[in-house]
């Protein structure tokens, strides 16, 4: 790439990433607030004093946690900070190997939906991966790999496949290569095991567990749901999209790009869609990523189509993309931030709260939070993969609860009960109060 391309992408992530600086879904605050506990003294929890990992990113938090301490505690500016190199990496990756396919991406509005999660990371390293491999690159192989799974851990499909593929191959890298990796690797076990007293997060068995719950579509309409609703959204287009796809794959027949990358989609895809995991958004990434990419090099192998007409549909997404974002940005989760506010003023600071969602209301109400759906509470995971959305309740017996109008499943017990009242209601949030507090 020349200078000029790469200073071009560049701007152009930047502006978008700045235009999507607001754009946060709730789990991203999670993250900050465990950020803001370590930066405070507390350790890197959720709640002062219990060690409850729910970090299924570990490279981000990790990375989060330098860079906020690096900006003084700014915990939010660190995540975008992180989002946006993200996703030059990823964009810049793509453009060297395909041309115009790192400007598809970098135009892509999808990619600055989530602003504060671990997205654009995870399309970095899987970018890193596959074009260390394509460039036989493999003393960096190994390491590069270990990073991706300690992003995600569905990385681990992608290391399953180079993996196979260097043993088909006979190209297996050097035994100091693998050094860096099981330091890397075994470090983040025994620093888990060390302050949470288990080897990997509870979050990522309660994500398991709420897609066998069936409460986000049965088997196997949880994950493919997320799908079918892409399709539809695109309506014919996504045909069009579905046959550059294809087009792209024929393209590239025979090439290493291929031999990795087509396996990888195949068994992330089996894995999501075996386990029936919850359909959320940024879970499709490395597919939205891949598709794109051979998207573009379908279209860019088709000699009558130039140049300045590729330029002109990049421009024409990039101000799609831009309208997008704006708009995106400006929807923020008022209904959260309102009962925050209201907690934050109106209730002691050791009370505890509970819900559903608990990201934006522990950022902005600095309370205890309980998790009806166990991310953050690992017990009410389990009773939610065996159904039991009343016990936690009991349980729990939390001083107020975030409830949403009409309530959501997992809040009928609460919303129907006798012990609690409404004390404050911001668009479909309620706030209730435990009788005789």
């Amino acid at each position: 790439m020349t200078f000029k391309k790469t200073a071009l992408l560049f701007l152009i992530i930047l502006f978008l990433s700045f235009l999507a600086r607001h754009s946060r879904i709730d789990d991203s605050f999670i993250y900050a607030r465990y950020i803001a506990n370590a930066l405070s003294g507390r350790g890197l929890v959720f709640n002062a004093g219990e060690h409850v990992n729910a970090l299924t990113s570990p490279l981000y938090s990790y990375i989060l946690l330098l860079l906020s301490w690096m900006t003084r505690g700014n915990v939010l500016l660190a995540q975008s900070i992180i989002s946006f190199l993200g996703m030059f990496g990823t964009a810049y990756l793509a453009e060297r190997k395909f041309p115009y396919s790192g400007f598809v991406l970098a135009t892509t509005a999808y990619f600055y939906s989530f602003l504060g999660m671990e997205t654009t990371l995870f399309t970095f390293f899987i970018m890193l991966a596959m074009t260390l491999y394509i460039e036989k690159r493999y003393s960096w192989l190994p390491l590069a790999l270990i990073l991706l799974c300690l992003t995600r851990f569905e990385g681990g499909a992608l290391l399953v496949v180079v993996a196979w593929r260097l043993y088909k191959e006979r190209t297996l890298p050097k035994l100091y290569a693998y050094i860096p990796a099981a330091a890397v690797g075994i470090s983040y076990l025994l620093l888990n095991h060390h302050w949470y007293g288990k080897y990997l997060p509870s979050s990522a068995l309660a994500k398991i567990g709420q897609g066998f719950s069936g409460y986000w579509g049965k088997w196997p309409y949880g994950f493919l749901d997320g799908h079918l609703r892409i399709i539809d959204m695109f309506s014919y287009m996504a045909a069009l999209f579905l046959c550059l796809f294809v087009a792209g794959v024929m393209c590239l027949k025979g090439a290493p790009f291929n031999k990795v990358a087509i396996p990888f989609l195949s068994i992330l895809f089996l894995f999501y869609f075996g386990l029936n995991v919850p359909d959320y958004s940024w879970y499709f990434a490395p597919f939205v990523l891949l598709f794109f990419v051979y998207g573009t090099a379908a279209v860019t192998h088709i000699k009558q189509i130039r140049p300045w007409m590729l330029t002109a549909c990049l421009f024409v997404q990039f101000v799609g993309s831009v309208s997008w974002v704006k708009h995106s940005s400006s929807v923020t989760a008022l209904n959260y931030i309102a009962a925050s506010d209201w907690i934050a003023h109106n209730t002691p600071e050791n009370a505890k709260i509970e819900s559903v969602e608990t990201g934006n209301i522990g950022w902005y109400s600095h309370r205890y939070l309980i998790d009806v759906i166990g991310l953050t509470t690992p017990k009410n995971a389990i009773h939610l993969n065996h159904r039991d959305v009343t016990s936690w309740l009991a349980e729990d017996n939390p001083d107020y609860i975030v409830v949403h109008n009409p309530a959501w499943p997992w809040e009928k017990v609460a919303a129907e009960s006798h012990q609690y009242k409404a004390v404050f209601n911001a668009y479909d949030v309620e706030v209730l109060k435990r009788q005789g507090l």
